[in-house]
């Protein structure tokens, strides 16, 4: 993504992976999670102020609200954008149905939602430590996965 966005500081799309990236790499850095947050951050300014309709970046922007700077409200706003410009991004209702777990309010309608965008996308999409998740998963995807 770096090379990407160096050789065109204007494709948007590939400055909010690059912020994903970090964000993903700042989840998975344990005690060093700081600099690729802040990395991300600065990485997913950049897609808005060239596309202000880039769902991917707004589901980044709401990613490290909701794991790193704890603002909550901010982060579901940035979801519920997120989900409105693309109804397609399954990683949205994903991580929006873990901000709605954590928030102890009813997840099953995004995640339910990933699944069936991750079936119409040809994509097996499991809901990790939901077990009644993973069975409509299982159950819902079940065609796709062993067609007849």
């Amino acid at each position: 993504m770096q090379r990407a966005v160096d050789l065109d500081p204007k494709f948007a799309a590939a400055w909010a992976a690059l912020g994903y990236s970090y964000y993903d790499l700042s989840r998975r850095n344990g005690a060093d999670w700081a600099t690729p947050f802040r990395q991300s951050v600065q990485a997913v300014g950049r897609p808005l102020s060239v596309d202000a309709n880039l769902a991917d970046a707004y589901m980044v922007v709401a990613c490290n609200k909701f794991r790193f700077e704890w603002d909550w409200p901010g982060a579901e706003q940035n979801f519920q954008r997120a989900i409105r410009l693309n109804p397609g991004l399954a990683a949205a209702y994903l991580s929006y149905g873990d901000l709605l777990s954590d928030l102890g309010r009813q997840v099953f309608e995004q995640r339910r939602r990933a699944v069936l965008v991750g079936i119409r996308e040809g994509r097996f999409v499991g809901c990790v430590g939901d077990a009644e998740m993973d069975q409509f998963a299982l159950a819902t995807s079940q065609p796709v996965l062993d067609p007849a």
